[in-house]
This record gives C-alpha cells, sequence and structure tokens, in this order.
C-alpha cells in the first residue's frame, strides 16, 4: 500500500489488485472493462480508492478547482491531482493476460485455468461466463455467487479418460467439456478459495475476454452507445438461437457445443454481408432519386 496525508487525513491506495479492497473489485471491474473510459472514471477509481463519498469528492473538487482560484493554485492542485492519479495508474497498465498461475488445487483436485487465447472456449462455454463475469462486476446478485460460478465455469480437472488426447474429437483443451450443471455444483467448492487466488483469476479471465471480443467485428459502436442489453448476455443468447434455427452449426446444443472462435467468425461474416448489402440498396436508392 502507498501511505500518504491527503487533506490532513492518512490515506493509503493499493498498489496492486491483491491490495484492493474485495467489496471494491466489482466496481473496479465495472469501471475498467463495462463502462467507457473517461476523464470521470478516473476520477472515480480515484476517489473510491481514497474511500471518498460521491458528495465529499465533489464538495472536494468545488473547493479546488473553483474559477475563483488563482491561475497558479489551479495549476499547483491540478499537478497534485496528476500525482494521485499517476499512483492508480497500474490498473491501467498492470499486465493481466498472462496466465497468473497453471491450476488451483481444490479438495486435493487440480482445477486448470484456460488458455490465454481461450482457443478451446465453446460457445456455450463464453455465453455463460460473460453471464457471470457482468453479474459479478454489476453485482446484480450481491457477494461472491456470480464469481464462484464464473470460476467454476471456466477452471475444470483433466477429464477423467486418461486417454483423452487420443481421441479423434479432442480439440486441445486439457480441461474436461464444459457442462453448466457440474459447474453449479462447483461452484460451492469455490466458496473455501482465497481472495489472493480468485483475483488474479478474475483479472486475467476479464482481460482475454476483451480482447477476444475486440477480434472480432460484431456489434456495431453507435448501437451499443444507445441502450445497455436488458440481461447479461443478451446478444449471445439471441445468436444462439438464431443460428440453431438456421442450423448453423445444429441444434442450440451443437451451437453451445461450437468453438466459440468459429461462431464469432461466422457472425462477423454476416455482419459484413448485411452492412455490404445495406450499403448497396442506400446507394440503389440515391440511384433511383436522380
Amino acid at each position: 500500500m502507498i501511505e500518504l496525508s491527503f487533506e490532513g487525513e492518512a490515506k493509503q491506495l493499493p498498489e496492486n489488485w491483491q491490495e484492493v479492497k474485495p467489496h471494491l473489485l466489482p466496481v473496479y471491474l465495472k469501471k475498467l472493462f463495462v463502462e467507457p473510459e473517461t476523464q470521470q472514471t478516473y476520477h472515480e477509481l480515484l476517489r473510491l480508492s481514497l474511500g471518498y463519498s460521491s458528495r465529499r469528492w465533489r464538495r472536494f473538487c468545488k473547493v479546488y478547482f473553483s474559477d475563483k482560484l488563482s491561475e497558479e493554485t489551479h495549476e499547483h492542485n491540478a499537478e497534485i491531482l496528476q500525482f494521485l492519479l499517476g499512483r492508480i495508474a497500474w490498473m491501467w497498465s498492470e499486465p493481466m493476460k498472462v496466465k497468473p498461475f497453471d491450476f488451483v488445487r481444490i479438495n486435493g483436485e487440480i482445477h486448470l485455468l484456460p488458455d490465454p487465447l481461450l482457443k478451446t472456449l465453446t460457445y456455450g462455454e463464453l455465453t455463460d461466463a460473460y453471464i457471470h463475469m457482468v453479474a459479478y462486476v454489476k453485482q446484480l446478485e450481491k457477494g461472491d455467487k456470480r464469481l464462484n460460478l464464473l470460476l467454476a465455469t471456466i477452471c475444470r480437472p483433466k477429464p477423467t479418460d486418461y486417454a483423452y488426447q487420443e481421441r479423434f474429437d479432442w480439440n486441445g483443451d486439457e480441461r474436461e467439456p464444459y457442462n453448466e450443471h457440474i459447474a453449479e455444483k462447483r461452484a460451492e467448492a469455490w466458496e473455501a478459495v482465497s481472495f489472493e487466488k480468485k483475483i488474479p483469476i478474475l483479472l486475467y479471465f476479464v482481460s482475454v475476454l476483451k480482447e477476444l471480443m475486440e477480434t472480432y467485428q460484431i456489434y456495431d459502436t453507435e448501437a451499443e452507445t444507445e441502450g445497455e442489453e436488458e440481461y447479461p448476455g443478451q446478444g449471445f443468447i439471441k445468436n444462439q438461437h438464431l443460428l440453431a434455427e438456421k442450423q448453423i452449426f445444429g441444434t442450440m446444443k451443437q451451437t453451445r457445443q461450437a468453438n466459440a472462435h468459429d461462431v464469432l467468425l461466422f457472425l462477423e461474416e454476416s455482419k459484413k454481408d448485411e452492412d455490404f448489402q445495406e450499403k448497396c440498396r442506400l446507394e440503389a436508392e440515391k440511384h433511383a432519386k436522380r
């Protein structure tokens, strides 16, 4: 922790994710990975780190950045604020795409973490993991239930079949095939795992998931900013139904079992085709009006 004196009070600022207070972690992740990055985001993270209420922070800004202050005082206060923001800059720069460790041992059983590129992720696993992640960072269910469900979803033991690597349909995943019902039962065991283990896995997965979703251009940026989903994972679930209806990857079950990268690539190419057709339609209409 960084110890400092601010407005006559002794304060502590975290120097890494391990030092972030557990009850603040979902809020931090929401600000960093769910909400758009703005100047307000930086101020909110600093406010939370200093332990200020929204009301007290507004009063602080009003006093220290009032129009009545001299330009010299303004610059001095701005330097102090910049210094404080610099102390939490690690939140944006600290690497999180590297697997923190290979596995977690729970009741003597090894649970493997997913690979950094999420190469073997199924569309069903992606959907469920995303839903649990968003529900946790937004605290739609108070506490750590959704965090435990997320960890039970993405961290799994090796298959009981010791010859699994010799099977013709093995996809390279060292974890056993994903089953949402088994994950739900295993989530209870994750309650006993310390936050010192949970936090690095959560940050690692959020980071690689964000990179995965940015790889495929599926959603319009303008459409995303118009409004939030009615419920977490609405877009994923809707696409599951549409793909299953058209039998692109088979039934709903087969669609969930399909490789996430294959599904996302198909959705990206479909969007490109729709955009091209819409462009041609608009040009035809424009030409017809001449």
